[in-house]
């Protein structure tokens, strides 16, 4: 196998070192693809099992991706990196080099044009795509593998109803449901805890008459569960953003932003380097000149 250590380090290496000084040369973008070529050995070592032991020990990488998701940042870098490979001949204008380039995207765009559909179609009718069916035949979550750390056991079967009385009893009036909000008026004559046939996850508030309740959750299936005084109470509960998804969405935004002006940004730069060295090479022009006339 290629990603064998003894195999694979000394290959990479020696390519790491060609592509170095590739890219030392090139004027423009040399950084960029060192940068790419620099994310593919780091990104092609987590996808692989000899990063094991740093995916066991730094636990918080579990939380935040996957192995297989690290391949879109693979498919990125190596597009980068092979387009790269053009740029010394791109300009000089080698039209040699300008019609092998085109001449392989095109074969590439030919050859995988082909293979641009899906493998087979499944066909559903509306009793297939009920959230109750779907989540009875537990559909995308890979047999319970991106269920919340809260859930120990998955209920047997899906809940008839969105809340539920497990402790005393009293009437439901459902107003709203949708994905993420849950409007409810309950009703009962005596004091009863209420379950929220949803799996907790950091975000779900309960509002109880428009005052936040603390949420409690079941130890064993992981839902939602709060008590309830007697009486009638309007029941809201809504999932919002946390601080930290709040946070990571405003940093998302700024990476887009600093992508899209990083072009812009680079160009300025080097127009006030430009202007810098040409008022540069003035002042050492006049100062040549006045020194000269003064002789």
């Amino acid at each position: 196998s290629c990603f064998s250590p003894l195999k694979c380090v000394p290959l990479s290496l020696n390519a790491y070192r060609v592509i170095w000084q590739t890219a030392s040369n090139l004027r423009q973008g040399g950084f960029l693809v060192l940068f790419f070529v620099s994310l593919i050995i780091l990104v092609g070592f987590f996808t692989t099992g000899n990063s094991r032991f740093i995916w066991e020990r730094l636990s918080i990488l579990q939380l935040l991706q996957f192995p297989w998701r690290l391949l879109s940042l693979i498919a990125v870098s190596t597009a980068f990196v092979s387009g790269s490979l053009f740029l010394p001949s791109l300009r000089m204008g080698d039209r040699l080099a300008n019609g092998l380039m085109w001449g392989l995207i095109i074969a590439l765009v030919v050859a995988g044009f082909p293979h641009a559909k899906p493998q087979a179609y499944l066909y559903f009718n509306e009793e297939n795509i009920k959230p109750s069916a779907i989540a009875a035949a537990d559909v995308g979550s890979g047999q319970g593998q991106l269920d919340p750390i809260w859930v120990k056991q998955r209920p047997s079967a899906p809940a008839a109803e969105r809340i539920t009385f497990i402790e005393g009893d009293g009437q439901v009036f459902t107003s709203k449901v949708t994905p993420t909000y849950y409007d409810f008026v309950a009703e009962s004559a005596a004091a009863t805890r209420m379950r929220v046939n949803t799996f907790y996850f950091p975000g779900w508030r309960v509002f109880v008459d428009e005052a936040e309740r603390s949420v409690e959750i079941d130890g064993l299936n992981g839902v939602i569960e709060f008590p309830l005084e007697p009486g009638k109470h309007r029941i809201q509960v809504q999932f919002t953003d946390t601080p930290v998804r709040k946070w990571s969405e405003t940093l998302s935004l700024l990476t887009l932003m600093l992508l899209l002006i990083t072009t812009w940004i680079i160009r300025m730069f080097r127009g006030l380097r430009l202007i810098a060295l040409i008022r540069q090479k003035a002042h050492l022009d006049r100062y040549s000149f006045g020194h000269g006339s003064r002789t």
